[in-house]
């Protein structure tokens, strides 16, 4: 069981030393400038103010580093509000607070090269950030994620403002969100900027997106089959009508279109030889 205390810091002559405290209290002699910590075997001298730089005590606060200290060095875990860090920073009980004038964030690197496919390959010990607030260009606070490796300068790949809104940012046309199963490279679902605006959607795993809807022009809405060089649109409905196109080879010669009325009638619009009538039959 975990037990949660509070850790009380004393100060004094070393000769005015108590000769107990509770587990885990400190007490730092003003004569001889040594900080002690005490446990169930008795007082045990962590370091001098000389090996702890900028160390002071006064009353329930200790504060190490001053303003001409540049480091200070934690070696182990650090554990706050619990006697065990299960992590090398553990907070129990209570939460972290980043504040600044200016931008602050946490900051996560990892040191390595992945190098394979991707256009932008090698990445060089890539680092991403989370928060940066800025004031977005509505005027609302943004709450960023940024990129940046060894050869890629900072860019933001992510924004969420106040009001909830969430933006995927890139540098230039391309994936914005996907679906997909973990480790595998084709998603169910893909929310594409390239070449146009579009939802592209298909089985996943080894196989790539079939089937899209897009906007492909100013107004018009294009339904599509097929993906890259073999897309193919089926239909396009504009502010002024429903065009529909028919591919005769993949359809044959008698291929069409199946109709429904409102009452649940059936027809088969025909493009009968070779495209040189066209007839519509209840089926």
């Amino acid at each position: 069981m975990v037990r949660n205390y509070t850790v009380k810091h004393y100060q004094g002559l070393d000769a005015n030393k108590p000769s107990t405290l509770p587990n885990g209290d400190f007490y730092f002699s003003t004569d001889s400038n040594v900080l002690y910590r005490y446990n169930e075997i008795g007082f045990n001298s962590i370091g001098s103010a000389s090996a702890i730089a900028g160390i002071s005590v006064d009353g329930n606060k200790v504060e190490i580093g001053d303003s001409s200290t540049t480091t200070t060095e934690i070696n182990g875990s650090l554990a706050i509000g619990l006697p065990t860090a299960f992590q090398k920073v553990h907070v129990a009980d209570g939460n972290i607070l980043l504040q600044g004038g200016g931008e602050v964030s946490f900051i996560m690197k990892r040191d390595t090269t992945f190098t394979n496919s991707h256009s932008n390959s090698p990445f060089v010990n890539p680092i991403f950030q989370i928060g940066r607030i800025i004031q977005g260009g509505d005027g609302a606070p943004q709450f960023r994620w940024m990129y940046n490796d060894d050869n890629v300068g900072e860019t933001v790949v992510m924004e969420l403002d106040s009001e909830g809104i969430m933006s995927s940012v890139r540098q230039e046309r391309g994936s914005h969100f996907e679906s997909h199963v973990e480790g595998e490279a084709n998603p169910f679902f893909r929310l594409n900027s390239w070449p146009d605006m579009r939802l592209e959607m298909g089985p996943g795993g080894d196989d790539t997106t079939d089937v899209s809807v897009s906007r492909s022009a100013l107004e018009t809405l294009s339904f599509n089959i097929g993906s890259g060089v073999n897309e193919e649109e089926i239909m396009r409905v504009k502010s002024t009508a429903v065009e529909t196109e028919v591919d005769l080879e993949r359809v044959g010669a008698d291929g069409g279109i199946i109709l429904a009325s409102p009452d649940g009638t059936r027809y088969k619009l025909s493009i009968p030889n070779g495209g040189a009538s066209l007839s519509i039959t209840a089926i």
